[in-house]
């Protein structure tokens, strides 16, 4: 599995109550008290949605990897009472016919937990199956940041704008690249910034990534990493989700 960057975290204390000392009573009493007593019980629900197992990890065709195909997929499965997969129904593609493929065929080979009632009996339900591939991605196979240089990047990049082209999707390490000052900032305890700042910041970090863009065009075999400023902070962050 991805090693993952514990990032800080709020610490809840627990309050641990201590019921207050019984007076003294007689022997007597105490015998008869000393057996336990029944707990009265209210009946639990217990209703839970249909789930999928399994390290949800794809691959693709060679052909696909050349053209830079990357980016994620969500099927829907309609899982029955007996924890076998009744259908498969698409629920957003990834717009390239080689992951929506690869995750297809995972999902009709997954192992999974029918959904159950208020009673806990077991029912027909409904699991999202979200898979995704991508070069940089060190949980794709052969995949990730180490060795992941300008021409993958220029590659992949220039798929997804085309495949996506009219969508709200954002290219996944373009966004980590926008977002890296702010979510530095929030780390380093730093005070919120406005819609405003955080609009100019997300702005003037957009026009620094088409400058890198420019730069990978020129230098194809230069590793990706080394053109990011403070690039050990960006690859955690990175490999953190």
């Amino acid at each position: 599995m991805k090693a993952r960057v514990a990032w800080p975290g709020v610490l809840a204390a627990a309050l641990l109550a201590c019921p207050a000392a019984a007076p003294a009573q007689p022997a007597d009493t105490v015998q008869a008290r000393s057996e336990p007593r029944p707990v009265p019980t209210a009946p639990r629900s217990h209703p839970q949605a249909a789930q999928v197992t399994g390290r949800k990890l794809i691959d693709i065709p060679q052909w696909a990897k050349d053209e830079g195909h990357n980016g994620a997929v969500t099927w829907l499965a309609t899982v029955g009472p007996d924890g076998k997969l009744k259908s498969l129904t698409l629920k957003r593609s990834s717009n390239s016919p080689a992951i929506d493929a690869a995750a297809k065929a995972w999902a009709e080979a997954a192992y999974y937990l029918a959904a159950t009632d208020a009673a806990g009996a077991a029912i027909e339900g409904e699991a999202e199956v979200r898979l995704d591939y991508a070069r940089w991605d060190d949980e794709s196979p052969g995949g990730g940041l180490g060795d992941y240089r300008c021409a993958d990047l220029v590659r992949e990049a220039e798929w997804f704008a085309a495949a996506n082209a009219g969508e709200r999707k954002i290219f996944t390490l373009e966004n980590f690249f926008t977002s890296m000052p702010g979510l530095k900032a929030m780390l380093d305890g730093a005070a919120t910034p406005s819609i405003e700042e955080r609009q100019r910041g997300y702005a003037s970090r957009g026009r620094e990534w088409q400058r890198l863009l420019q730069r990978c065009r020129r230098s194809p075999d230069r590793l990706f990493l080394d053109l990011v400023d403070d690039a050990p902070f960006y690859r955690s962050l990175v490999e953190s989700f």
